[in-house]
């Protein structure tokens, strides 16, 4: 029987993908040896560190991911708990590829990327809903994306930082400007993350927007994804560009306005 232990995962080694014996020497890197024609006595000669054992093991963990089969007294639920979370991580690689290959494609080849890369990320959103993991209708989901929490969190510290401002006022300083600050700087932080985390799910769903100035780039998804007309995009990449600069220059508004 093969020895999967052989098979780990480390945070700080190849993006914690599944290597051999805490080596930097993915599975993956063993499968495109093998299916190149390189044969195991080949691999080990070429490479002590690696003994046949692990290319074993390696063949062995691919094949359990591609059947689905649960492991040697793995629980039913834990199994579907594994194969959930390795469809996970297989469609952050999949992600991952897809932006490498965006950097290096012209612009024609993008948009056939971009509709290709849509059309997989919206079979993976329906595999989640057929296994009851997403609840089914549009991907935008409010309960279940972080964007809405970062939203609350904006919320609760600009009316904290408006409150705190009211009392610098008065006091004229002390610990209620320090509150205003800190609620000030959060307020915008969360509300520039609940940005970046729309813009994220709604993303590929628009041909592909390049551009280094974050705002414009931002506004033009958001106004294709949610057909906008042109005077709210407007009014929309002014409020981004203010929410953004305040943001990287870590400045706080109320106190600056």
């Amino acid at each position: 029987m093969p020895d999967l232990a052989r098979i780990t995962r480390d945070a700080g080694i190849c993006h914690g993908k599944p290597c051999i014996r805490h080596m930097r020497w993915p599975v993956e890197v063993i499968l495109d040896l093998v299916a190149s024609g390189v044969t195991m006595e080949a691999i080990v000669a070429d490479h002590p560190e690696v003994e046949r054992e692990d290319i074993v093991a390696a063949l062995h963990y691919a094949r359990q991911r591609v059947s689905g089969e649960p492991r040697r007294g793995e629980h039913p639920r834990d199994a579907d708990r594994r194969a959930w979370v390795e469809r996970q991580e297989s469609f952050r690689d999949l992600t991952e590829d897809y932006e490498r290959r965006m950097e290096a494609a012209d612009p024609q080849d993008r948009g056939l990327l971009s509709a290709e890369f849509a059309r997989q990320r919206s079979e993976h959103r329906a595999q989640d809903v057929a296994s009851g993991k997403r609840p089914a209708g549009f991907a935008v989901m409010m309960q279940q994306i972080m964007w809405t929490r970062w939203l609350e969190v904006a919320v609760e510290h600009e009316t904290a930082a408006l409150a705190a401002f009211d009392l610098v006022m008065v006091t004229k300083g002390g610990h209620a400007l320090e509150d205003e600050l800190h609620a000030s700087l959060v307020a915008i932080s969360a509300a520039a993350f609940a940005v970046e985390g729309l813009y994220e799910d709604v993303r590929y769903r628009v041909p592909f927007v390049d551009g280094r100035d974050e705002a414009a780039r931002l506004r033009r998804v958001f106004q294709a994804a949610f057909q906008l007309a042109p005077p709210e995009a407007g009014r929309l990449h002014d409020d981004l560009h203010w929410l953004f600069n305040l943001r990287d220059q870590a400045v706080h508004p109320y106190t600056e306005a």
